[in-house]
């Protein structure tokens, strides 16, 4: 059976792996990253959905979902591959989504 898959940070790394991923075993995708247009890299057919998303944008993410929902009829996997990089006196470090 076909899932809907929805997956944040699809752009580039994991994200973008498990994006192609996804498609290669001919699921439907929701993928998305804070500009949609850096998903580029992603194969264009029917079963693919590119979505602008902050995720720590909340009226962001629940457009998201519903648009989601309205193109694919549900979401049955949901990969929260977002981070975020916040600047500290000893570099970069990686923080969960909406952490300060």
């Amino acid at each position: 059976m076909k899932k809907v898959w929805f997956v944040t940070g699809a752009s580039r790394g994991m994200g973008a792996e498990i994006a192609n991923a996804v498609l290669q075993a001919r699921h439907c995708i929701v993928a998305t990253a804070r500009r949609k247009e850096s998903i580029a890299n992603l194969p264009r057919n029917e079963n693919l959905l590119c979505l602008d998303l902050d995720v720590t944008d909340e009226e962001q993410a629940c457009s998201a979902a519903r648009h989601a929902v309205d193109h694919f009829g549900r979401i049955d996997v949901l990969v929260n591959n977002s981070m975020r990089w916040r600047r500290t006196p000893h570099g970069h470090r990686r923080t969960r989504p909406g952490s300060e």
